[in-house]
This record gives C-alpha cells, structure tokens and sequence, in this order.
C-alpha cells in the first residue's frame, strides 16, 4: 500500500500505533509536495530537501518513531545502537523512496539502474496464460514492481483497501499517468476473492502484501526477527484458493540510485499456513539484507502475546475454480 511522508502540520505527539489502521503514514498532501519539487527544482534537489523532513519526523513523529525504535533494537538486540540515527535514515530514505516513485511515473524512468533475479518466475506465470499471485511487503519500493513487471508483459491487478486506493489516484493524477495496473478493493469478503479468481482467469498477475494486518483480522503468530509477530492469514487464504502459483516479490532500493527486483520461484499446491512459512522466511531475509528499507511505521510485535487477537474473524472464501486432469483451470486452456 502506498507510503507517503510529509512535512506535518499534526499540533502535537502522533500516538503510537498498536497495529496497522487501513492507512500509511503520511497524506495525499506529500504526494503532491514531492510532485512540486520534481517538477520545479529536480531530482537531486528534492532529495537535498529531504533531511528536515525526515529530522521533524524523529523529533515529533513519537509513534513512527517508537515504531522505529523498537525494529531497530529487535534487529540489533545486542549493540543496541543509537535508535534516533536509525529512524533519521529509516525516515530520509522513506522520502526517497517516494519521490523515486512519482519520478518514475513523471517519465524519469533513465534516472534509476534496474537489476532483475527471479523474473523468469514471472514471465512462466504470464506465458502460462493461467496469472499467478505475487504477495510483497512494505519493503522498498514495492509500487515500482508495476513499472518493472511491464518488461514481462502481463497484466496487473493490486488488491488494495479503499483508503489506500484514494490515495494512490492522487498520486496518478498529479504525477500526470494512469494506473499502470487494475485495482481490486479489499473488502475482506467474498468480493474480493470472486474478483481475483475472474482476473485470473484472464491470465493476470495479482499483487497483495502479506505484512500487514487490520486490528480485527485473522492472523497466525510467526517469529519474525527473533520475536512473535502476527500475520494476516488472509492473503495466504485467497492465494491458497485460487490455485494459481505464488511467488514472493521484493523491491528495494539500491545505490546509483536504482531498484533491485526479487522474486521466488513460484509455490505450487500449498496450504494457507505453508504459504505463510515460506513467506515470513523470503521476508526476514531479504529485511536483514535491507534494514533500513522497512517501512511499516507501527509496532509490528504488538498483541502477539494476547491469545485472542487474530482469531476473531475468519475470511470466507469460494471454492477455487474446477481444474481438468493436469491442474488447468477449466475453460482457460488455449486450443491448440
């Protein structure tokens, strides 16, 4: 989900979140200050401009900061290094990763280095003409993938909540570009699920994050950096039913600057809870690679010790579609 960072006009200390709240820091105000500063004094300029951005956040920011704070020591639990220092390049690389992203959608695509592993994974996806599920996280630049996934020529479909998708238009729209991908609104239902197993029908790859959850939704302790966490059993759930094949896909920042695209081979068969394993491995690894790209700005490890929280509701689902003898979805077999 879209991650924004802006100058703050909030009166006071911003209260620490407890878990995720359907949005992500920041307001459709920063999208279309960064678009002003790429358009008036560059690139380079906008960057210089980032530090007492991310200054006022370590100093004002409390809850993005304690958020900080406790990933920083639950990554270095020994050295315990200065945390305030953490968060200042956690914050500033925050503002780079935006504006790198509305850069690239402005038409500065030969600004940035592009390295690419995995992405044969995607192209058997689309050449299979079935679609596949790609799940990511809120780690680097994760809405630059759309822009990379054009190189393998399918479709795109992100499932995002509401809050986020008013979100994202501004930035379309200021940014001067359409959405390179279709949207398909998170409700947590059945809508949700009958609308990707139709785009997978049409051969499109979906895209959802499995790092984030809603206070209410069901979710599956997993140690993560050395401490329980709770995940979102959900994403997992709707790629199980589909049938299709999931990889997980990462995108982070590197020096130059430029994007380095990750993606697993792809898990075939696999159950919610297998889906999961597999996915909080893939992610704890390619964090300790990039630290300070981590950008979930509340404290990931709250409620893991309550023994009631993630279990309140459960997500309904429909059956995946009827597959013929080899494991094709029925009626997307090409003649032939």
């Amino acid at each position: 989900m879209i991650s924004t960072i802006t100058l703050s006009n909030a009166s006071g200390p911003t209260p620490e979140p407890k878990s995720w709240q359907g949005k992500s820091l920041g307001t459709p105000w920063g999208h279309r200050f960064f678009i002003f500063l790429l358009r008036n004094i560059g690139l380079q300029a906008a960057y210089a401009l980032l530090w007492p951005v991310a200054f006022w956040y370590v100093l004002f920011a409390k809850g993005p900061g304690e958020a900080v704070r406790k990933y920083q020591y639950q990554l270095h639990p020994i050295k315990r290094k200065p945390w305030r220092l953490a968060a200042y390049r956690q914050f500033r690389l925050f503002g780079k990763v935006l504006i790198d992203k509305v850069a690239v959608r402005s038409g500065m695509v030969d600004k940035y280095s592009y390295d690419r592993t995995g992405g044969e994974h995607i192209q058997a996806m689309v050449d299979s003409g079935k679609g596949g599920v790609l799940i990511s996280a809120h780690l680097g630049n994760w809405e630059l993938a759309g822009h990379l996934l054009k190189r393998y020529k399918g479709k795109v479909s992100v499932v995002m909540l509401d809050a986020e998708r008013h979100e994202v238009k501004e930035v379309m729209e200021g940014a001067g570009e359409e959405a390179s991908y279709q949207v398909i609104p998170a409700d947590g239902g059945v809508g949700t699920a009958l609308a990707i197993n139709a785009a997978l029908t049409k051969g499109r790859l979906i895209c959802l994050h499995g790092d984030r959850r809603l206070a209410n939704a069901r979710a599956r302790r997993m140690d993560f950096l050395g401490k329980p966490a709770l995940f979102p059993l959900g994403p997992f759930a709707m790629a199980s039913a589909t049938g299709a094949p999931v990889s997980f896909c990462f995108v982070v920042r590197t020096d130059g600057p430029g994007y380095k695209f990750t993606a697993t081979p792809a898990f075939t068969g696999c159950s919610p809870n297998e889906l999961l394993d597999a996915f909080v491995v893939a992610l704890e690894d390619a964090v300790k690679k990039s630290p300070d790209q981590w950008f979930n700005f509340f404290d990931f490890w709250a409620d893991a010790d309550d023994p009631t929280a993630g279990a309140r509701r459960r997500t309904t689902l429909p059956a995946p579609a009827p597959t013929d003898g080899d494991g094709a979805r029925t009626g997307e077999r090409n003649s032939g």
